[in-house]
């Protein structure tokens, strides 16, 4: 109990006294329904434009002008990420410079994260590098550290006891980590849904992106993309993210759902075995690098 007294007294020392007047970043996602169900970080350091996010915040659109008119960089910042999918991965594009809110945008600047994402160089081509997402608007504050995150050591969407009893290598003689996890401690984005709420092991296999849903070779043939991958890809057909029931091992393009492109990637794959993959998949846990 003094133990736990202790880290409870320093995280709250820590967290009282961390630093203020620094960037504060928000979650920009979807205002109603989700179309995309995806989302991007915004920078802001401008007092009024941060009281501004905060009214959005509370009261949603009707606090006016929800619209975030940004300019964008095609370069990973390892800040800008998908915080509504699992693992929360880093963009390939971040926000470079806030302009304004604002309560319509031109049709050229409509869009969506993914969508950027998937082409950035030619959405920068098209749009001078501005966004404008119509349906898109701040939901939620990140606060000074959105990587807040990477604290939640048994990815259950929060940081609390749990996490900090996980954290093998927490020395409570090492301020400086002390520090990083007190300032993480129930930080906003435990409020944010995750892609799934508990993260695939199989995501880290090496061929499960290709096809893999059982991790394993055929006994006989020693294929290691086959027919029980199929089986399994049958057996979750058309199921969503929200059925308990779904295996994440048969979404083999990661976005919450078993459908024709998961089929697509199986049967591109077909009869493989390991001497024909050119790579593995790339590890979901890899560390982001900014560029």
């Amino acid at each position: 109990m003094k133990k736990l007294a202790f880290v409870v007294i320093v995280l709250v020392l820590f967290i009282a006294t961390s630093a203020s007047g620094e960037t504060v970043y928000f979650l920009v996602a979807e205002a109603n329904t989700p179309a995309h169900g995806d989302s991007y970080a915004l920078p802001l350091t401008e007092p009024n434009d941060i009281a501004h996010a905060r009214d959005l915040v509370k009261l949603g659109p009707s606090a006016g002008e929800p619209i975030v008119v940004a300019q964008i960089e095609c370069s990973r910042d390892c800040i800008n990420r998908d915080y509504y999918a699992y693992g929360k991965p880093p963009f390939s594009w971040h926000v470079s410079d806030f302009n304004n809110f604002a309560d319509s945008t031109g049709e050229i600047l409509d869009g969506w994260p993914g969508l950027v994402e998937s082409d950035c160089d030619g959405w920068v081509a098209d749009t001078g590098g501005y966004i404008g997402f119509w349906t898109y608007t701040v939901v939620d504050e990140l606060g000074t550290d959105p990587n807040h995150w990477n604290r939640d050591f048994d990815d259950d969407n929060d940081v609390d006891f749990a996490d900090y009893a996980l954290a093998a290598d927490f020395d409570l003689d090492n301020l400086v980590e002390l520090r990083v996890f007190a300032e993480a401690w129930l930080s906003p984005y435990a409020e944010q849904p995750a892609l799934y709420p508990i993260g695939p092991a199989c995501w880290n296999w090496p061929y499960q992106c290709y096809g893999d849903a059982d991790g394993q070779t055929e006994t006989i043939l020693k294929y290691r993309v086959y027919t029980h991958d199929m089986e399994i890809l049958s057996a979750n057909w058309k199921k969503k993210v929200t059925d308990p029931t779904l295996n994440p091992c048969a979404d083999f393009n990661r976005d919450g759902d078993i459908d024709e492109a998961d089929q697509a990637i199986l049967e591109a794959h077909w009869g493989y075995k390991d001497s024909d993959f050119a790579e593995t998949c790339t590890p979901y846990s890899q560390p982001c690098t900014p560029e």
